[in-house]
């Protein structure tokens, strides 16, 4: 992915390699006006494909795109409320479970999940300590996802549906990636 400074960043996909990428800009996939890419795909079909986009002009979502068919043609899945407010440019992330490709979860200043492929979406409410600037998503091979934020780190050990901050001693501390 390449969100330019200048705004005409995208999604570039190659067939050899790395030797070559091409662009990808079949609609409903966004070219202009494009500041951050996050993409996901799923280990139980490497033809799925999520993309969340932020737009360049003030940060907030672009749209949430999906490809069942390796980039081939594109169809915006995106949520009816805008889940990165104007902090996309710090806040995006999305991920697809690597056990069913229907679960995604997808983070900004809130944090939504879809169990239906991206059909419908929901905010995470009443979920005590799951803070809700996200900087990114980590799901293991199996049920045990992370998020990582503002307010530290959050644990699902059962894809998602219920959390648990108790690694969080003082949860106060920011977190930008997780590694397993």
């Amino acid at each position: 992915t390449n969100g330019g400074g200048d705004g005409n960043g995208g999604i570039y996909k190659s067939t050899d390699n790395g030797v070559s990428w091409v662009k990808l800009s079949s609609a409903p996939l966004p070219i202009t006006n494009v500041l951050d890419i996050r993409l996901s795909h799923t280990a139980i079909n490497s033809n799925i494909v999520c993309a969340s986009v932020v737009r360049m002009d003030n940060h907030s979502m672009l749209g949430i795109y999906k490809t069942t068919n390796d980039g081939a043609s594109w169809t915006n899945i995106s949520p009816t409320t805008n889940v990165h407010g104007t902090q996309g440019s710090q806040h995006n992330d999305i991920r697809i479970s690597p056990l069913n490709a229907n679960s995604i979860i997808l983070a900004g200043v809130g944090i939504m999940r879809s169990t239906n492929g991206g059909t419908n979406w929901s905010y995470y409410n009443g979920v005590a300590d799951l803070h809700a600037d996200v900087h990114y998503i980590h799901w293991t091979t199996g049920n045990t996802v992370y998020i990582a934020g503002d307010g530290g780190l959050s644990t699902s050990s059962d894809g998602g549906n219920n959390w648990s901050t108790s690694t969080n001693i003082y949860p106060i501390t920011q977190v930008y990636t997780v590694a397993t």
